[in-house]
């Protein structure tokens, strides 16, 4: 996927004898129609006549176009605005999602194909070509690396190339990919939402990196031939792979071509461990998608993920002390109020309150996550035996204001960074990665930022 800007001619569907030249552009800031010419019917003025110019907002649901290389193309939930009176000799939409392949009767659709930074190298896929001697062949074939089901849905792994063969001249670029398709037709949002984010998710918690989507493909549900359409909308980017994902200094806690896994059952189960999971993955992945917030927010989403993690009754009890306990002590701090001469107003508010906080202290539901680590936790305790008071105190200082954090800027950032390798760990430990403790043990980030916190 790159950038573009391309020329053709638009119409509302029903009106392309009323077509107009206009150009789509697709860049950093997303996409952008232009016409030359209005898109819908205007209104003849009457000569000599006064009419109030008003501008009529719109949300076009579709709007089709050829482009110059007779590519079909449709624009979703186009957004703009016209003069319904006075012809325009430019008009400006933006559109939600362009899909290059075909004109779409609705916006439902039955299969997303899509590629992740590094998808290939996390499923160690055979290269295109294969030398021997001097001979170097190549394959164009698709192969289907994995392949498991999910509800209705079915999710592959293909591989493959797209390019140009001629009798003198070839040029191939091998793509590596997810596929879901679905049983039952979903808006591209919905798809992107429930069967694409998932896969995502994914990928990032296994790399510990920001991961950038660079194509995106929809198969409409409804058509003739259903072509699967190049997709394109606002947070896709261009392929921009950096690093080794398998080298010692890489976060990396899982890969997809793992002997000591079964991808097509753990990607089964994950999208029913996201749903369970999903208070904690949200804020834990987040700063991967907005990789240049600042520390303190960093650190506040990192803290959330653990604290959901903690309420997670099976595997934590987050109660400090059984319920027929704090029914007692919560009955003795009342009765000391009540003899104090406290109103029965004032009374009874405390007693609603004080009963609904039978919750352990920050830093002990801290310290009990990062004890259930095994080795990696106390590799962690060893080295900063102070870690779940400083960062629970850290959290308290940042989130309701009012006290000094005990932690600078730059150890606050090696704290958080210590927190978020507790976390990936401990859910995919739930999700049955087997060693993924000792995983990260041997993982140079991991130490090092271990290190930074003593």
């Amino acid at each position: 996927m790159d950038f573009f800007d391309a020329e053709g001619t638009w119409w509302l569907p029903g009106r392309q004898a009323e077509a107009v030249a206009g150009k789509l552009i697709f860049d950093p800031d997303g996409l952008k129609l232009t016409t030359y010419g209005s898109l819908h019917a205007v209104k003849a003025l009457e000569p000599g006549g006064l009419t109030p110019l008003e501008l009529v907002r719109v949300t076009d649901p579709l709007v089709f176009g050829t482009l110059r290389d007779r590519r079909d193309i449709s624009l979703i939930n186009a957004r703009g605005g016209y003069l319904p009176d006075l012809p325009a000799e430019e008009e400006t939409y933006r559109p939600e999602l362009a899909l290059i392949g075909g004109h779409v009767s609705r916006a439902e659709f039955s299969e997303a194909r899509f590629e992740i930074d590094h998808l290939a190298d996390w499923m160690d896929s055979p290269p295109l070509t294969k030398r021997q001697g001097r001979d170097t062949s190549l394959s164009t074939q698709t192969a289907e690396l994995m392949q498991t089901e999910t509800g209705d849905s079915t999710v592959k792994v293909i591989l493959g190339a797209h390019g140009r063969v001629s009798e003198d001249s070839v040029h191939l670029d091998q793509y590596c990919m997810f596929t879901v398709s679905t049983e039952t037709p979903m808006d591209w949002q919905s798809m992107l939402a429930e069967q694409v984010r998932p896969l995502h998710d994914l990928m990032i918690l296994a790399l510990g990196r920001p991961l950038a989507m660079n194509s995106f493909y929809l198969r409409p549900a409804e058509g003739e031939n259903n072509p699967l359409c190049e997709a394109y909308f606002d947070t896709l980017r261009p392929k921009k792979t950096t690093g080794s994902i398998r080298r010692y200094a890489s976060p990396t806690l899982l890969l997809g071509s793992d002997n000591s896994i079964d991808l097509a059952e753990l990607v089964t189960s994950w999208f029913h461990f996201r749903r369970r999971f999903k208070a904690v993955l949200l804020p834990l992945l987040n700063p991967f998608f907005a990789p240049f917030t600042y520390s303190e927010h960093r650190f506040v989403s990192i803290f959330q993920a653990l604290e959901a993690l903690h309420q997670e009754k099976d595997l934590y009890d987050s109660a400090d002390v059984t319920k027929e306990q704090h029914k007692r002590r919560v009955a003795a701090v009342i009765e000391t109020f009540g003899q104090a001469g406290l109103e029965e107003e004032t009374l009874a508010w405390a007693k609603s309150v004080l009963l609904g906080r039978n919750d352990k202290p920050l830093k002990q539901r801290v310290k009990e996550v990062v004890d259930s680590t095994g080795k990696m936790g106390e590799a962690i305790l060893e080295q900063a035996p102070q870690f779940a008071k400083s960062v629970a105190s850290a959290r308290s200082a940042l989130s309701h204001g009012g006290g000094n954090s005990p932690l600078a800027p730059v150890a606050l950032h090696w704290h958080g960074e210590v927190l978020l390798w507790v976390v990936r760990a401990r859910l995919l430990a739930e999700l049955g990665v087997p060693d993924v403790y000792e995983r990260a043990l041997g993982k140079a980030p991991f130490t090092f930022a271990v290190e930074q916190i003593g």
